[in-house]
């Protein structure tokens, strides 16, 4: 079995050199989209000079290679996509990735919970039809991310018989 390569946990020759640190930030934003302020922490922790990071995060979002807007709104399509969430999950994610919050308030604003909450309760339709009962489907919901009450809501319209189970 192959082995993992393993990042080195030793700082840049020169913490100060832009080249180095350009370098560096291509490798980062050459496997995903990232957001500035990710770059940003990523660079420090690798023992370039914050400096000499900020520039850089700078020059690579003048030319879009960083770009908040960018992180935010794919995450709100993957959320709307096959394996919906709700304003709670995305939220979360919009933190945990670093989405500057101009960018996650302006993608909160526009995300439509309410098709992602159908979208949800067909999904879980489909993967568990025939075991489905209305508690499962609660913490399903809850699970992906929806408030308490729209879950329950939902939860209550899926499975009627059982939404004496929910009170």
């Amino acid at each position: 079995m192959a082995q993992a390569k393993r990042r080195s946990s030793r700082p840049p020759l020169r913490p100060d050199d832009p080249d180095a640190c350009h370098e560096a930030a291509l490798r980062l934003v050459e496997r995903r989209l990232r957001t500035a302020a990710d770059v940003r922490a990523r660079l420090v922790r690798r023992g370039f000079l914050v400096e000499t990071v900020d520039g850089e995060v700078r020059r690579l979002a003048r030319v879009g290679l960083v770009d908040d807007a960018a992180v935010a709104a794919a995450l709100a399509r993957e959320r709307s996509g096959p394996a919906p969430g709700g304003r709670l999950r995305l939220r979360a994610d919009l933190r945990r990735l670093r989405v500057s919050e101009l960018e996650a308030q302006a993608v909160l604003a526009a995300f439509d919970e309410d098709a992602a909450l159908e979208q949800a309760v067909a999904e879980f339709r489909r993967r568990l039809a025939d075991r489905a009962n209305a508690e499962r489907c609660l913490r399903y919901l809850l699970q992906r991310g929806f408030s308490r009450g729209r879950a329950l809501a939902a939860a209550r319209r899926f499975h009627a018989p059982d939404h004496e189970l929910l009170e």
